[in-house]
């Protein structure tokens, strides 16, 4: 019968108070899988931060479409994401009216985006969409 997973010990500077058995430890697919996981909620965050801050910029008073994507792409510039491609809706952004409904998504490629080479995530894009009513 194998032991358990969690052992209490005292804590020495050399260890800490309670550690993982042998028995947590993840094969090298595993370990893989996890950080390809990791680099896909990073990915999937930038992407949300670009389009949040895409929005916000759209909205404000005499912004263009050009200023919302300037935005955009230097947060992914500023993260490292590559590829990334920006979408706003409506376009015309400097024609926005008070109560007017503003898109903002951005995507980038899983590929070329990843910290090891691509194994679960490969020739798949991510994309968040951010969405704000212009207000006075």
């Amino acid at each position: 019968m194998p032991g358990p997973r969690f052992c209490k010990k005292r804590a020495t500077p050399e260890s800490p108070a309670v550690g993982l058995t042998s028995s947590t430890s993840l094969s090298p697919l595993g370990k893989k899988a996890t950080i390809e996981a990791c680099s896909m909620v990073f990915l999937k965050q930038t992407l949300s931060i670009a389009a949040y801050e895409g929005v916000r910029t759209a909205i404000s008073t005499g912004a263009t479409a050009d200023d919302v994507e300037q935005v955009c792409d230097q947060v992914l510039l500023d993260r490292g994401v590559n590829g990334g491609t920006v979408s706003i809706v409506p376009n015309n952004v400097a024609g926005l009216t008070l109560g007017d409904l503003v898109d903002v998504t951005v995507s980038a490629p899983c590929d070329g985006n990843m910290v090891l080479p691509n194994m679960f995530y490969r020739d798949r894009t991510l994309s968040a969409t951010a969405s704000m009513m212009t207000e006075l």
